[in-house]
């Protein structure tokens, strides 16, 4: 279906060769397209991408791959250390900057965002930091077990500014699948 595009994952808290290659491999990704994305200081030692002190690079990065879609997981840990997420103005000074790349690009960004532990059922409530990152996002997609079947997840939108208010939650299933061997055993991982 389709031309397939090439991917950005900006990644912080797993491993790449042990759970994003795999679950990539899992999913039938063409893996000649997934882009991982690493920052080199300029004293040359590895960093992290942080926004907006990146937004050049990556524009460039996006730009000259033709990207479709870049991944930022977790989004917080993209945020520049010196701002402070619980913080609407230092948020939106990070984060509004991506809008205008993602509209310039042609690239979807995708920031994902774990819950706080409120007692709040308000899911653009329970996403950690300020406020402002369910605000400058133009679509909340929201993801939690299924409270009749803990076996079961639904995923559904919490915001859609540019889309259809009216579509309908989803359920899934995670299954563990083999996706290659080891002289250690199977190389398993987690597929929707």
């Amino acid at each position: 279906l389709g031309n397939p595009k090439a991917v950005i994952i900006a990644a912080a808290e797993d491993s790449w060769e042990h759970t994003i290659v795999p679950r990539l491999m899992a999913a039938g990704a063409d893996l000649s397209l997934i882009f991982r994305l690493d920052v080199i200081a300029a004293n040359g030692s590895d960093s992290m991408l942080q926004l907006p002190i990146d937004l050049i690079e990556l524009q460039r990065v996006v730009s000259e791959s033709s990207a479709a879609l870049v991944m930022l997981d977790p989004l917080l840990s993209r945020v520049a250390a010196e701002l402070d997420t619980h913080k609407d103005s230092d948020v939106r000074l990070a984060l509004e900057p991506v809008v205008k790349l993602a509209d310039v690009t042609g690239a979807a960004v995708i920031g994902l965002i774990h819950v706080n532990k409120s007692a709040s059922t308000d899911p653009l409530t329970m996403l950690m930091g300020s406020r402002a990152f369910a605000a400058v996002a133009r679509s909340v997609l929201f993801v939690m077990t299924d409270p009749n079947d803990p076996t079961k997840r639904m995923m559904g939108q919490a915001k859609n500014n540019l889309g259809r208010g009216d579509l309908p939650t989803l359920s899934f299933h995670i299954q563990t699948v083999k996706v290659a061997d080891s002289p250690e055993g199977d190389i398993t991982t987690a597929k929707v």
